[in-house]
């Protein structure tokens, strides 16, 4: 069996032509059948160099990963929050990518606090995991989280990352919240993933980066409104709270309406099937990090 730094070496180059194919893609650049052949074959190697990584991981059991704040030197103090919060964030951005991609439980992907290091304030972190599907769906979190952060990392590659992975809304709030955190504390920090003997994948993000991401994706995390005409079966208003009740075969909801008119003129249609005109208005929620919706009727269609 091949050491995984060898394997995550040929890994690298692979993704390196699967990323120049997303960006033609992303770009809706034409690309000719024989190339497209190839860039097949290149993804079809790279599913297996992850199956190869992954049993190579399974076999060491050395799964960890570093995490280093650079510019705080050796001995120096700091302070619990900062420690605590930075560490935090990045296990709840682990956890939010398992979740999202892989369907893990949070508990399933917590992590173990193993010992410090010389050189900077850092710690070494690592999952403690026998049951082997475990095994395989973390590796696959570590893998896209590096993936990512190392995008994010290139102005290149930005453009087309807010295009693909990231323009699923609820990861994209877990990375602005981790970038968010270290961008607060000012903290440089370098990410070493591998096993505890080789290192693999080294990202150094500065803290400058930091704060420039997290203002980046702010603007991405926005969702703009939507405007939609469609025909519901009116089951009920309230003119104190100015909302009707309205359904159809796929949904219920209950629009907020401020025109007094178009509430009186429902009221007298109730179990009737009226078209509307109705804003449809979309955010993370913070806490449970669902997509919430709100409804605004704007026009009642006769």
């Amino acid at each position: 069996m091949r050491p995984t730094n060898a394997i995550m070496r040929e890994i690298q180059e692979v993704k390196k032509i699967i990323f120049k194919e997303e960006n033609l893609k992303a770009n809706n650049i034409p690309i000719h059948p024989i190339i497209l052949i190839s860039f097949n074959q290149i993804n079809d190697r790279y599913i297996q160099l992850l199956e190869e990584l992954k049993e190579a991981y399974q076999h060491e059991n050395k799964h960890a990963i570093k995490f280093i704040i650079k510019n705080v030197t050796e001995h120096a103090n700091i302070s619990v929050e900062r420690f605590a919060q930075s560490i935090m964030a990045f296990q709840e951005l682990i956890q939010g990518i398992g979740n999202e991609l892989f369907r893990l439980d949070k508990n399933e992907l917590n992590l173990s606090f193993s010992n410090t290091f010389k050189g900077s304030f850092g710690i070494l972190l690592n999952t403690e995991k026998t049951d082997m599907e475990l095994i395989s769906k973390s590796y696959n979190t570590f893998s896209d989280m590096i993936e990512t952060l190392s995008s994010l990392n290139d102005d290149n590659k930005f453009t087309t990352l807010m295009k693909t992975k990231l323009n699923n809304k609820k990861l994209l709030k877990k990375y602005k919240d981790f970038y968010q955190i270290q961008a607060k504390y000012n903290n440089d920090i370098e990410i070493e993933w591998g096993d505890t003997v080789n290192i693999n994948t080294k990202i150094f993000i500065t803290k400058e980066r930091f704060v420039y991401i997290a203002d980046s994706l702010l603007k991405y995390e926005y969702i703009p409104d939507e405007h939609i005409s469609e025909t519901f079966i009116i089951k009920g208003i309230s003119l104190i709270k100015k909302r009707l009740e309205l359904q159809n075969n796929e949904k219920t909801i209950y629009p907020i309406c401020d025109d007094d008119k178009i509430l009186i003129e429902a009221g007298k249609k109730i179990n009737e099937a009226v078209k509307f005109k109705i804003i449809v208005s979309k955010k993370v929620n913070t806490v449970s990090d669902d997509i919430e919706e709100k409804y605004i009727v704007t026009h009642l269609i006769k």
